[in-house]
């Protein structure tokens, strides 16, 4: 039993008969091609029509509304119907479905409101989608496209392969007939968006082409139209319908009235996104085109000006900007947006369209100022790598208008982007308030500065860069508090002061280092931070009230610069710094000297100490840096001696000072080679000077030093280099260079040159090693010490003193050099080399002692594993000492001798590690225990006891540093063990670490705790299961 057939089928069925079928043979002849395929392509679409008519025929409620508007057509031999006929009956067809669809939609809604059920709507099947896609096709390609003016919307030859043949349709057609088949065309397909069921195929597959005849009905030039612009000039009277050209006019003026509130609908009916994008290709904005095809004719000014006015309103609307973002890179460059997969210069093309929009109808500071909200929301974003994207975008956005408009973006962008920085700088108007600036908002303009100015790879980024230099004084004093502590900001300020030192000139960095390192920096160009710092609940900082501090922790302070300064690897900075030091320096011990004990001198000097302390430590080649400079150094030396020869020797800080220019000058005379004669002779000026101190009441040290350096300059360093054969020849050959040396009373300069050459090595090395701190520190009975152990290293070497009136043999001589030698080759062997200078007191010495040991186990050598006792004992008073360069090689050593010998060494630092009461010794050990686990692997369960043990009761500790220790090492345990923890270990260490996660105070142990969660999880591995099985589900409820 058959059912007949709905209404919307059988128009469906006329459509497919009109649509289908039609297909263009490709001639033989290539030169006929366009007229064969032209008369091919009008003999299909007139025996579609004329079957579709016969098909209505059979359909009466189609037929009655179709006769309305066209008289139906049947003969074979017709030869009037043409495109227009099958225009025109496709477009009936369209209106009739639509009325159709709407018909049942409502009987539908009146059956739901009767019965109280739902009843879906109407809707197409596939077939009749398909058939509708198809039929609008028709309608579009044959109403709208070929009669669009040139340069609008996308052209028919980059979509359909034979458009000539639709564009020679309507050739020869007036512009009032042109205008005609748009304006029907246009009216119908909008009639059709009413309907739900057509609404999305409509908008999805001819959007575009709706779009753009709406522009041009409603905004095209009616009076004329010029021909770089359009394809027809003024409107012709010669047309078949005989209007005149007021009657075109005004037929034109009506039909933009009746589409421009059509217009205003179709706007919002269409998506956001595809409405930018199609917005974006009429104003010509060049995409990805293969350049085989034909250009894209240049977009009218009419056009063009009014997609831009859309657009604009677009972006200034909420999250109009991320919309754009979307829409750019998923269409123009195919990107993979949601996984981050963007090429930066992409996203700044993006950003640099929504910069430099033209923006006709607003002027660019009030476009700044509403664009402003959403590039501060898009800054603020945080999850998805969209958000990075976008957040990348908006740093673009503002540097763009940074370059565009100065002014603009300081006053829209800058000012409350700096806004907490001003008011670190500024002087707190409410001293009873104590919280000059909150966490958040300190927080907030960190991060945006960073996004901005040290992540963004926009070359502008370096440009504008300058704009923060005159708060990196905040920023330093910001980053050396951070330094203090754990806060999530400290990377981010350490890159944004390196950012703005690697972009400013030399004088600017210059003048910010002198700013951030000494007080009178009245005159640096930078603003000078008013606040003090404290940390937050969030993890990151408040500004507060000033509060003056007697004895910061300058070492942090000076250590970070130098860190900032390698980093930059500016040698000529390095130079400028290190000069610049020296400068303050003597300035300071001239203004200084006739007022030694007022307190701000005593803290200016104990500074001095702490930043010359960290110079002598920097792995920069201080040497070179003083001879880029050498004339303007000797200078300060010579103004330096002269002030400490007019001192008292008991004043403050005069070994100091003269430790420090003896170091200096010491540098100077290591690169003896590079000094030129004038060189020689600015350094014989300090001659005087040093002859006169050496004759002081000073440490024997300094003495000792003093007198080498004064025969190193008397002959210009042959005494170090060439032996004593070239120092006779020297004083032979210049003997007023050498009589300056010293007095003609004194012993003759060749028996001192003599015991020079026995012993400058030595004071060389001594001056090496001992910095201004460790003098400052020093007592009598040290440098007495220190003096014996010159003796005793001399004697050691076998060097005989000279007596000029006595004389060996010359065989006794050679048994005894011979002799000397063994015995200085049996003692002086590299472990008892490395044991003797780790037991020295001299920090550098001690270190570099700690660093052969470390070598010499590295290499398993036979006698430093014989004598493993004495090593251990060395290593382990070694780590008491607070000195980074003497405890970290301790360490390191005590781990390579723990890996090789775990039998002997793990339970004496197990037993020291839980015995031990002082910190700093237990955290130290711990690290030991840490290298020791990780060499040994899976043989550490022999020791699986023992060290469970030592840990757990290490978690016991009151320290939180100490808890969390213990549980970074019992998690690196359980790692290594894997399987070979039985029930019982396991069930204690899950017991505590699950306490500790629940109840520990402290957030570092807590996180510790699930640390060793993690890493008992990643020994087992794959076996997970199988080796906490029972205890998996306690883990998961707890975490």
């Amino acid at each position: 039993m058959s059912t007949e057939e709905s209404k919307v089928q059988k128009i469906c069925n006329c459509l497919y008969i009109l649509t289908n079928d039609i297909k263009i043979a490709e001639p033989v002849d290539a030169s006929r091609l366009n007229e064969n395929i032209k008369d091919a392509f009008t003999h299909e679409l007139r025996r579609n029509v004329h079957r579709t008519f016969q098909k209505i025929e059979n359909y009466s409620d189609v037929k009655t509304f179709v006769t309305e508007y066209i008289q139906p057509c049947f003969g074979d031999k017709c030869t009037t119907c043409d495109y227009l006929k099958f225009l025109q009956l496709c477009l009936v067809l369209l209106r009739l479905l639509k009325i159709a669809l709407t018909e049942e939609s409502e009987l539908g809604s009146k059956k739901s409101d009767a019965s109280k059920l739902p009843i879906p709507k109407a809707l197409l099947n596939m077939s009749q989608k398909n058939v509708l896609q198809k039929s609008l096709q028709f309608a579009v390609a044959l109403g709208i496209l070929p009669n669009l003016l040139r340069g609008i919307g996308i052209p028919l030859s980059k979509r359909l392969k034979h458009a000539i043949i639709l564009e020679r349709f309507t050739s020869e057609s007036t512009l009032y007939q042109k205008h005609i088949q748009i304006a029907v065309c246009l009216d119908t397909l909008i009639g059709c968006l009413e309907c739900e069921a057509m609404q999305s195929t409509i908008l999805s597959c001819h959007g575009t082409d709706i779009l753009a005849a709406l522009l041009q009905l409603c905004h095209a030039p009616i009076k004329k139209i010029e021909k770089t612009e359009g394809s027809s000039t003024e409107p012709s009277q010669t047309d078949n319908s005989n209007h005149s050209e007021a009657q075109i006019i005004n037929m034109m003026l009506a039909h933009r009235k009746y589409f421009a509130p059509h217009l205003e609908t179709f706007l919002k009916q269409i998506c956001p996104s595809l409405l930018m994008w199609e917005l974006l290709l009429f104003q010509g904005i060049p995409i990805k085109i293969d350049e085989s095809e034909a250009a894209i004719a240049k977009s009218p000014l009419w056009l063009r000006k009014i997609c831009n006015q859309m657009l604009t309103d677009m972006i200034l609307q909420n999250q109009g900007i991320a919309d754009l973002v979307q829409v750019v890179l998923d269409k123009a460059y195919d990107a993979d947006i949601r996984t981050g997969k963007v090429d930066s210069s992409r996203i700044e093309a993006v950003a640099r369209l929504i910069t430099y929009n033209p923006v006709r109808h607003i002027s660019v500071g009030d476009y700044i100022q509403r664009l402003s909200k959403q590039v501060f929301q898009l800054l603020h974003l945080k999850g998805s790598q969209m958000d990075g994207l976008l957040k990348y975008v908006a740093s673009c956005i503002v540097l763009q208008f940074c370059e565009r408009d100065i002014k603009s973006a300081e006053q829209h962008f800058l000012v409350k982007l700096l806004k907490p920085l001003w008011s670190c700088v500024r002087q707190p108007t409410n001293s009873q308030v104590n919280v000059v600036v909150k966490e958040i908002e300190l927080t907030t303009c960190i991060e945006d500065l960073h996004q901005i100015f040290a992540f963004s790879s926009n070359l502008l980024s370096r440009k504008y860069i300058k704009l923060l230099f005159p708060f990196s004084h905040c920023l330093c004093n910001m980053f050396f508090f951070l330094l203090r502590g754990k806060s999530f900001l400290k990377s981010k300020v350490k890159n944004l002061i390196n950012a703005i030192l690697r972009n400013a000139t030399d004088e600017e960095a210059l003048s910010l280092l002198h700013a951030v390192s000494f007080s009178n920096n009245k005159h640096c160009g930078v603003y000078i931070t008013k606040v003090s710092f404290v940390n937050g609940e969030e993890g990151g900082i408040v500004a507060v009230q000033k509060v003056e501090e007697d004895f910061p922790d300058e070492i942090v302070r000076y250590h970070a610069i130098l860190d900032l300064l390698s980093e930059l690897q500016n040698k000529n900075l390095n130079r400028s710094y290190i000069l610049l030091v020296l400068k303050e320096f003597c300035t300071f011990h001239l203004e200084s000297k006739d007022n030694v004990m007022d307190p701000e001198n005593i803290k200016a000097g104990i500074l001095f100490n702490a930043l010359l302390q960290e110079l002598s430590e920097w792995n920069v080649d201080i040497g070179e840096a003083l001879m880029s400079n050498i004339s303007e150094v000797i200078d300060i030396l010579m103004t330096l001696l002269e002030s400490i020869c007019n001192c008292r020797t008991d004043a403050t800080f005069y070994e100091k000072t003269l430790w420090v220019v003896l170091m200096i000058l010491n540098s100077i005379l290591e690169s003896d080679d590079q000094l030129t004669p004038a060189d020689w002779s600015s350094l014989k000026k300090c001659l005087p000077s040093l002859k006169k101190l050496q004759k002081s009441d000073i440490d024997s040290d300094l003495k000792e030093i003093i007198f080498s350096i004064i025969i190193h300059i008397a002959t210009h360093g042959a005494a170090c280099k060439n032996g004593i054969e070239i120092v006779k020849d020297f004083v032979t050959n210049f003997p007023d260079h050498a009589s300056v040396a010293l007095k003609p009373s004194e012993q003759s300069l060749l028996d001192l040159v003599e015991k020079f050459d026995r012993e400058c090595n030595l004071s060389a090395q001594s001056i090496k090693s001992k910095p201004p701190s460790c003098i400052a520190s020093s007592n009598e009975s040290c440098s007495k010490a220190s003096s014996s152990s010159v003796k005793r290293t001399q004697s050691e070497k076998g060097v005989p003193k000279h007596n000029t009136n006595s004389s060996k043999k010359s065989s006794d001589s050679a048994k005894i050099s011979k002799l000397d030698e063994s015995a200085s080759k049996k003692k002086d062997s590299p472990y008892m080399l490395a044991m003797r200078d780790a037991r020295t007191s001299l920090v550098h010495i001690k270190g570099n002692g700690l660093i052969s040991l470390v070598n010499l186990l590295k290499e398993k050598d036979e006698e430093t594993l014989q004598n493993k006792k004495e090593v251990l004992k060395t290593l382990r008073k070694s780590l008491e000492d607070e000195d980074s360069h003497v405890y970290i090689p301790a360490i390191q050593a005590l781990s390579i001798l723990g890996a090789i010998e775990p039998d002997f060494v793990l339970p004496y630092v197990l037993n020291q590690y839980q015995a031990s009461e002082e910190k700093h010794i237990v955290l130290k050990l711990g690290e030991v225990l840490l290298k020791i686990c990780n060499t040994l692997g899976d043989s550490l369960s022999k020791y699986k006891d023992i060290l469970l043990h030592a840990y757990l009761v290490g978690t016991k500790r009151d320290d939180p540093q100490i808890r969390s220790s213990s549980l970074s090492n019992l998690g690196q345990a359980c790692m290594c063990l894997k399987f070979q923890i039985s029930n019982h270990w396991l069930q204690e260490i899950l017991n505590s670490v699950l306490t500790f996660l629940k109840t520990d105070p402290d957030l570092e142990v807590r996180r510790c705790a699930v640390m060793v969660i993690y890493l008992l999880l990643k020994g087992l591995d794959k076996d997970v299961l199988t080796g906490l099985d029972n205890e998996m589900k306690t883990i998961y409820s707890q975490l």
